[in-house]
Formats: structure tokens, C-alpha cells, sequence
């Protein structure tokens, strides 16, 4: 009886020994899993939208890859692809960008903008409709879509398709919350997409930091993991401090962390999903930028330093998940090359430019991917690690 007992025991001893290892590898490998950037991983991430319907599509793609771009950001205009409820909906621009972020470990930032009329409410898009796209996207794009944002510059008419409104937004996001937490291994949903509003924009608009402050006040902290912020139009030096009243600089993003944090927030991340230098360097006389191949290399690696010093500076910032800079690849039928000016890749008399900026930020990611190996091997929290300020100037010098 004692040996009977002896080898339950024992027997008891081995399944709990070989239940603990595989809750470690089961821990191991959804550590592993975490893209960048999530709030599971405690490692930054980079991307940059792409347009999949727009010029370069390809270059784009390889470049992303090559460069060590973690996630690429596709905006999908709900209007302009199923303006009508009956109308059939044509992804195949979406499924090539996706079958190649497949193939290449690419994540991907959804951003679902520009409800049509038949998918809106009166009070702004409609959860349920919204709820059922998101469902249907993560059907068809199981294993790259590990990011949603929901209606970008949210805190705007133009964003939102309506007058904003705060409490119609948590409606919505927590419609859509339910379908993404109930799926394994569901999308994270970024939330509003906050921009920065000024003396142009429509009386309807809400300021950014408002507007946050009433999605706290309907008790949003509780679903939104994330918040999102656009910077359409940047001004001023990487490191310019930021003010309420003044001029939309990088740092802004304290600002919406201070908001984050008043509200007791303190586990939520912001994600930058569209940024870019300023756009200054940007608005000059497209004359001016093609008199000479010099003055154009001048102002190209002005941007370049401009964008690997914001990435250095959001990368120390642990409360900054990703950023994605805003243009990959020029829109379809751009042609002006003024409106080119932004993206990292452009169209120069039908070849392909790729902006010096591509290569800045391929050295950052190989020296942040070096120092992630290094902190993980000798057992220090990756989420501690810093950059090695001269290595990394010596990098992304010309």
C-alpha cells in the first residue's frame, strides 16, 4: 500500500513538474508573440503608412522590410471603398499588402476612417456596423492585423463624420472592444487618433486634450489600452517643449500623458500613428527643392537627422509604444511632386526616390534590435534599455 501511495505521489509530483513547464513555454512563446510596440511587448515600435491602393507599392513594401520597419499602418477609407451597403467591397490592394506583412513578419495598424452614410448613426458612425466590419477584417487577415484604430482625429467633424461627441465614441469602442477581446488573439483597439485643433479647424472641433478628458469622464480609461495621437502639421526642433497654446511640437505627446495620468491612466500607452519632420522643410517652393541636386540632398538630410533624433527621443519614453511615420508611398495620381514632400519614398520623372531618412532609420532599428539582444542576454529588463548615444550619431551621420 505504502509503494501504491509512493507512486501517486510521485506520479502527482511529475504532472505538476510538467504542468510548470509548459506555463513556462506557454509564457515563452506569447512573450515571443508580442509585436513591438504592444502592450504586451516592453519594446518600441516603428512603422510608416502605406497606401496600398497608391504609387510604389512594391519599393514601399521592400523597403519597409529590409529596414527593419516593425508594423506598417493602412488607412482604410470605409466611404471611398463601400460607399454603398450593396456595392461590393475590393480589397485586393489590402490583400497584397497583407499576404507580403505575412511573409515578412510585418505588423499591421489598421485605421478605419470615413464611415459611409448607410454605416452611420445620428450621433456618428454606428457601433454595431463598425463592430461587424472590425469582425469581418479580423476574419480575412487572421495572422498580420494586430491593430485597429478606430476613426482617427475622432475629436474633429472631419474625423468623426459628425459633430464629436465623447460618449458616442465609447459607445462605439466598446462595441467593437467585445468582438476583438472575445477572438484569440485579437487585434489591440487604438483609441480616438487625437489631433491637435486650432483657429482653422471647424467650430465643431474639440480640443485634443478636451476630448480626452471627456472620454475619461464616460469611464473610457476602463477599454482603451491604447491612445492614439496624429500629428499632421509639426513644428520646431525634435526636443522643442510643448504648450497647450502654442504650436503643435513633438513633445505634445507629454501633454496628452499628463491628461493620462490626472485620470489615474497610468497602465495606458499612446501610440503615435502618423507623424513626420515640419512641415516647414516641406512647404518650400517645389522650384526651389529641384533647382539643384544639392540644395535637394541639403534639405533631405535635414529631415533625416530631424526624424532619427524624434525616433531616439520617443523610443527613451516607456509610456510610447509605436510611431509610424505618415507616408510610405505617395497616394495614387499624386503627380505635383510638392504633394510628395512627406513620404519617404516618391515618384522623380516615373523612378522611384527613396529619402535618405529610410536608411536613418534602418541603423536605428538594427541598433535597437543589437541592444534589445544584449539587455535579454544578460538578464536585464529590455524595457530599461537605453540607446549608445555615439553609436547611434555615428549611424545615421551622412
Amino acid at each position: 500500500m505504502q509503494n501504491s501511495n509512493r507512486r501517486s505521489i510521485r506520479l502527482v509530483q511529475i504532472s505538476l513538474c510538467l504542468l510548470c513547464q509548459l506555463a513556462f513555454l506557454t509564457a515563452a512563446t506569447l512573450h515571443t508573440y508580442a509585436k513591438n510596440g504592444l502592450p504586451q511587448s516592453a519594446n518600441f515600435g516603428f512603422g510608416a503608412r502605406i497606401d496600398p491602393w497608391g504609387e510604389q507599392v512594391d519599393i514601399a513594401l521592400d523597403a519597409a522590410a529590409a529596414n527593419g520597419l516593425h508594423w506598417i499602418g493602412v488607412d482604410f477609407d470605409w466611404n471611398r471603398h463601400w460607399p454603398e451597403s450593396n456595392s461590393t467591397l475590393d480589397l485586393t490592394g489590402m490583400d497584397h499588402v497583407m499576404q507580403f506583412a505575412v511573409q515578412h513578419d510585418l505588423a499591421v495598424l489598421l485605421s478605419i476612417t470615413n464611415a459611409p452614410a448607410w454605416a452611420k448613426s445620428t450621433t456618428g458612425p454606428d457601433p454595431e456596423t463598425t463592430a461587424g466590419l472590425v469582425t469581418q477584417f479580423m476574419r480575412l487577415y487572421p495572422e498580420t492585423l494586430k491593430a485597429i484604430e478606430l476613426f482617427p482625429a475622432a475629436n474633429t467633424e472631419a474625423g468623426w463624420g459628425a459633430p464629436p461627441d465623447p460618449a458616442a465614441y465609447n459607445r462605439l469602442f466598446q462595441a467593437t472592444s467585445a468582438v476583438t477581446l472575445g477572438a484569440d488573439r485579437g487585434p489591440v483597439l487604438i483609441a480616438a487618433g487625437l489631433v491637435p485643433v486650432n483657429s482653422s479647424n471647424s467650430k465643431q472641433d474639440i480640443d485634443d486634450l478636451e476630448y480626452l478628458q471627456q472620454l475619461y469622464d464616460e469611464g473610457a480609461d476602463e477599454i482603451m489600452p491604447v491612445v492614439s495621437v496624429r500629428f499632421t502639421e509639426l513644428s520646431g526642433d525634435a526636443l522643442a517643449f510643448p504648450r497647450a497654446d502654442g504650436e503643435t511640437v513633438l513633445r505634445r505627446y507629454e501633454l496628452v500623458r499628463n491628461q493620462m495620468l490626472r485620470n489615474g491612466h497610468k497602465a495606458g500607452y499612446i501610440w503615435i500613428t502618423g507623424f513626420s519632420w515640419p512641415s516647414g522643410d516641406r512647404s518650400q517652393n517645389v522650384n526651389t527643392i529641384l533647382d539643384t541636386q544639392s540644395a535637394r540632398e541639403s534639405i533631405e538630410n535635414n529631415q533625416s537627422h530631424w526624424l532619427s533624433h524624434a525616433l531616439q527621443i520617443m523610443k527613451s519614453q516607456l509610456y510610447l509604444g509605436a510611431a509610424f511615420h505618415e507616408c510610405l508611398n505617395p497616394p495614387a495620381g499624386s503627380g505635383k511632386q510638392i504633394s510628395e514632400q512627406g513620404c519617404l519614398i516618391r515618384t522623380d520623372d516615373g523612378k522611384p526616390h527613396i529619402h535618405p531618412a529610410l536608411t536613418s532609420i534602418g541603423y536605428l532599428n538594427a541598433l535597437v534590435e543589437k541592444q534589445q539582444s544584449l539587455g535579454s542576454s544578460s538578464g536585464r529588463d529590455n524595457a530599461a534599455t537605453r540607446f549608445d548615444l555615439i553609436a547611434f550619431w555615428k549611424a545615421i551621420s551622412p
